[in-house]
């Protein structure tokens, strides 16, 4: 069997209630990026609490539905690791931090190098890209029962065939998509496959098998270079890729297998700040989508050592977190926001059921991070407080009410759908004295809409969810 080698670039809805103030097409506005340390100090195998704890190589992770717990791949201790969000109190899932295989229940099932990991809708399921024995792992939490699913231990290629007679070759992550498929990124076969959990049939969704390049197109019409960390859509409509070996972030439409690239111009490095391919990274590692907002997603920059942040509808890239620092200075700094915390090789992210916190595997520093995105903070925020508005109820299944000051009165209103297209238009807006008005919105139909309203050269805008009766 094929060895695994450690590396240290290996990766690995509640919507809420609260409304977002965005620039019109532009990023959420954050009033900072709070980071701080969550569980995990020095390199090691400790289970205990916050800081007490201890990880060898903290790189895939997951949080459970209901944002209680994460759990977290911890590549080189072969373990699958629990954290309990509230009390930091850190345990072991399942693993003995003995390099093997051994399908059997908690500390006496063996992993190799697990380096992905997700959870099932209702919580109950753990699934783990074990890299190390080129097969996809599945974990009863009920009684941390371990279980191989799909492939056969060869670090080949077989395709179209049932779970444990397919072939991988170090595969890196695992998404679930519904509780129907599992999307996992077939590292060194260039390839993301899909695993049907009705059926346990195993195919390739895009890629060329065992060909590394890049090419957008459909399916296997396209070619990656060692894609590793994914994200499906909140509306389940992309796929999102880290393609490492590229340094891009592709997207996969999950409707006609279409991949494009959403950013990277495709060399190591980093430009921020700007669209598209004109942004750089340096093998990123992982991505993860803001729940309820197809919008916004997130990125593990590996190798510069930074959290990014990807406008999906501007493809604008901008930094969140971290400053790129490397030995011989210092690479972590704690207690800090934005730009002052400092990270080492991030691997993977994921964000709360409230969008309120980013987790990240912070594989080089041996912890688990939080990023505290103030979301909740982004329903009183305004482009101008001459604009400053209230829009409710949000989410909403019909009427909408907008509330201004009393006397109130705007150029136009405008309604955009996710994709950017014009839905609704209302010239010469006026409160009168009540200061309210109503808009019908249950012809439209459900997803994520943005509210922009203009005066003169003061714009305010909101993200509407909107919800079927």
């Amino acid at each position: 069997m094929k060895k695994a080698t450690p590396t240290k670039t290996i990766v690995k809805n509640v919507i809420p209630l609260s409304t977002f103030c965005l620039l019109f097409f532009t990023s959420v506005v954050f009033a900072q990026h709070a980071v701080s340390t969550h569980a995990g100090s020095s390199q090691g195998y400790t289970d205990a609490t916050g800081t007490a704890a201890k990880f060898k190589a903290p790189t895939g992770i997951c949080i459970s539905p209901d944002g209680s717990f994460l759990y977290v791949a911890d590549y080189s201790g072969h373990r699958i690791r629990k954290i309990n969000v509230a009390t930091k109190a850190v345990t072991t899932v399942a693993g003995n931090g003995v390099s093997g295989y051994t399908d059997a229940s908690g500390s006496s099932a063996v992993f190799s190098y697990p380096s992905g990991i997700c959870i099932s809708g209702d919580g109950s399921v753990l699934y783990v890209s074990d890299y190390g024995n080129s097969r996809i792992r599945k974990i009863d939490l009920s009684n941390q029962a371990v279980t191989t699913i799909a492939g056969n231990g060869n670090f080949s290629y077989s395709d179209n065939v049932n779970g444990l007679s397919a072939s991988f070759n170090s595969p890196t992550d695992v998404v679930n998509d519904h509780d129907s498929i599992l999307y996992i990124s077939d590292t060194e076969n260039h390839l993301i496959r899909k695993f049907n959990i009705s059926t346990s049939e195993v195919s390739t969704l895009a890629g060329m098998a065992g060909i590394a390049g890049f090419q957008n197109g459909a399916g296997t019409n396209a070619a990656f270079r060692f894609p590793k960390g994914m994200a499906v859509s909140s509306d389940g409509l992309t796929l999102y890729v880290a393609d490492n070996g590229n340094n891009m972030i592709r997207a996969i439409s999950l409707l006609n297998k279409n991949v494009t690239t959403i950013a990277g111009d495709g060399t190591a490095g980093y430009a921020d700040n700007i669209t598209g391919a004109m942004a750089k990274f340096s093998a990123p590692n992982g991505v993860s989508i803001t729940p309820g907002d197809p919008t916004t997603l997130y990125v593990a920059d590996n190798g510069n050592h930074r959290i990014r942040k990807i406008s999906t509808l501007t493809t604008q890239v901008s930094t969140i977190a971290g400053n790129g620092a490397v030995p011989p200075a210092s690479t972590f700094a704690d207690n800090a926001t934005g730009i002052n915390a400092r990270f080492f090789y991030p691997t993977n992210l994921i964000l709360s059921p409230d969008a309120m916190n980013i987790y990240v595997a912070d594989q080089g520093n041996f912890r688990v991070r939080k990023i505290q995105t103030d979301l909740s903070t982004g329903e009183t925020n305004t482009i101008s407080s001459e604009l400053d508005c209230e829009v409710f109820p949000n989410p909403v299944s019909g009427q909408l009410s907008i509330r201004f000051p009393s006397g109130f009165s705007a150029d136009k209103m405008e309604f955009y759908d996710q994709a950017g297209r014009l839905v609704i238009t209302e010239d010469r807006l006026t409160s009168g004295n009540s200061g309210l008005l109503t808009k019908d919105l249950s012809a439209l139909p459900v997803g994520s809409y943005f509210l922009k309203i203009s005066n003169g050269d003061k714009i305010i805008s909101r993200k509407i969810i909107l919800f079927a009766k």
